[in-house]
């Protein structure tokens, strides 16, 4: 059973507890999961542990039922087809189901069983041809022919169900060890080169599945799966929760199951029980957002892990780009010891949104969103090394190493199987890395600075996401703006801004960046596939879609 996963579309319910044992009408979601299995006759189930290992590890322990278990903990997520090389000796030599953990189902086992015994494949997975975003095609003998067809959604595509039948020979196409999430997806296509099959069997009618993934979803099934009278649940409770007309939801924050809420909001002088709570999607990162509102005012409050030092910055960073003039959110209230913010909201239209909808203004915008810019790596510069500000490690020759090897790993060998490391393309590394850090002063880099983190609220422009900020080229903060692969600028339009930037620096400091622009889309756009590689790999599949753009990005750069 795959237990492994961080909850990412479940923040911030899942920050106090893992997705499986989040509860489903009176029981944890992988209760219904273990007893379909027990009923199957299944007796030996190892489950692999990362996020809040101890609370799984101890609710299965302690579990009444007919299956022991095998614990598989990762301190760093291995992916669905890493989880199992721990596990090789638990396998043996039978075959074995492989189940995902968080899956609302019921199945005949027969559904799988009978094309497994009549084909031999090297697995047979439970396809869902009317749910999930449909990226799954087959032959007409049963076999996937594809995992990322180009039709999705469409008649003849399906979606992994998370419940499949594997052959212990898929251990012939795994490595020994791993030090990267290995998904089964390239394992099933590299095994499928090799002449091995994988089958792809539809739901029929005595097959029921549901996802409780994300809150929505969650809090639809909690709707359906109402809990027995007499039982109490203290997680997520549907009770006075309010949909919206764009399809956002409300709680109230009273009943939101977060011990940090309540001592924030009083910090802010907000009152508790008048408070509404909506829960705000997650960003690729283990930190969870939420709005609140009261009356006419609202507000976003953010808690953050250990995953990432540079978050328990933030709130000082923003008070220090205010003082410099950089338009930025205002903090209303900090509980660092829970690693909890309570700041200003500056709404959800982003830079993209507006590029977007108004494609003509787009250079009235990037005009606006480069006067910040300017003064981030003006007035903030000069402000943070009087103040010796305390910020991220500046960019070296070991952080752009670290950013280009992402990207190898990631895209070039982790999903094409292509051993980048050849001479020449070293060499051409090293050249950008040279240039960045040979060319001039530097200055505080926002690091992330996509159209995304750029939002537009009354003619407000403000920027967010600035955690990691650092010392380094101004030349990445221009690529990421202007060689951002989820916007299309036309290159004549990106010369004209780039032009607009040198002017409100100065002369002499702006021809420098200028000069060392194409350097900076080089670097930045390796970090970004890079990191849409890795998002990709831990189940983040939306990220999928900006690699090609961004490929294509650095091809012209």
């Amino acid at each position: 059973m795959l237990a492994a996963g961080l909850g990412q579309r479940l923040r911030p319910l899942t920050f106090f507890q893992p997705k499986p044992l989040m509860p489903l009408g009176g029981e944890p979601l992988i209760e219904r999961s273990l007893r379909q299995l027990e009923a199957w006759g299944v007796t030996k189930i190892a489950v692999n542990l990362h996020w809040l290992a101890p609370s799984l590890h101890d609710y299965l322990t302690g579990r009444r039922g007919q299956a022991s278990f095998q614990f598989s903990h990762e301190p760093v997520i291995l992916g669905t087809a890493g989880a199992l090389l721990p596990l090789r000796d638990f396998i043996g030599t039978d075959p074995f189901w492989l189940v995902n953990a968080d899956i609302i189902w019921r199945m005949p086992p027969a559904l799988l069983l009978n094309p497994w015994r009549r084909m031999n494949p090297l697995a047979t997975v439970w396809l869902l041809p009317d749910k999930g975003p449909r990226t799954v095609e087959t032959a007409a003998d049963g076999s996937i022919t594809t995992y990322r067809s180009p039709r999705a959604g469409l008649e003849g595509t399906a979606t992994f169900s998370g419940v499949q039948i594997i052959s212990p020979r898929i251990f012939d196409f795994l490595p020994r060890q791993t030090e990267r999430v290995l998904t089964l997806v390239e394992i099933y296509e590299s095994a499928a080169r090799a002449g091995e099959k994988i089958i792809g069997v539809p739901s029929n009618g005595r097959s029921t599945w549901d996802d409780a993934g994300s809150i929505t979803d969650y809090l639809r099934l909690r709707r359906r799966h109402r809990r027995p009278q007499g039982t109490r649940l203290s997680s997520a409770p549907e009770e006075g929760f309010t949909v919206r007309r764009d399809g956002s939801f409300t709680f109230p924050a009273a009943l939101w199951p977060d011990p940090a809420l309540a001592p924030t909001l009083i910090a802010a002088d907000w009152p508790l029980a008048r408070v509404q709570v909506e829960p705000l999607p997650a960003r690729g990162s283990d930190r969870s957002f939420l709005r609140l509102h009261h009356a006419a005012r609202s507000a976003i409050f953010v808690r953050y892990g250990h995953e990432r030092d540079e978050n328990r910055r933030y709130a000082a960073h923003a008070r220090l780009l205010n003082e410099a003039g950089v338009s930025v959110p205002r903090i209303l209230a900090e509980h660092a010891d829970a690693r909890a913010l309570l700041f200003e909201d500056v709404g959800e239209r982003s830079l993209l949104d507006a590029y977007r909808s108004h494609p003509a203004s787009a250079e009235r915008l990037y005009r606006l969103a480069l006067n910040e810019v300017a003064r981030l790596h003006t007035e903030a510069t000069i402000l943070a090394r009087q103040r010796q500000h305390e910020l991220e490690p500046a960019f070296d020759r070991r952080l752009y190493e670290w950013e280009r090897d992402l990207f190898f790993n990631q895209i070039v060998h982790g999903r094409h199987g292509v051993e980048p490391r050849s001479e020449g393309v070293l060499a051409d590394y090293k050249r950008v890395a040279d240039a960045l850090l040979d060319g001039g002063s530097t200055v505080i880099v926002h690091r992330d600075l996509q159209s995304t983190n750029i939002l537009l609220k009354e003619n407000r422009l403000t920027l967010i996401d600035f955690q990691g900020m650092r010392f380094g080229a101004a030349a990445y903060d221009l690529a990421s703006l202007l060689c951002d692969p989820y916007v299309s600028l036309a290159p004549p339009l990106r010369e004209r801004l780039l032009a607009y930037y040198a002017k409100r620096v100065g002369s002499e400091a702006g021809a420098a960046v200028v000069g060392l622009f194409a350097f900076g889309a080089v670097q930045r756009l390796t970090q970004a596939l890079g990191a849409y590689g890795r998002l990709t790999s831990l189940g983040l599949k939306e990220w999928q879609q900006h690699i090609v753009p961004a490929a294509t990005l650095l091809s012209q750069v």
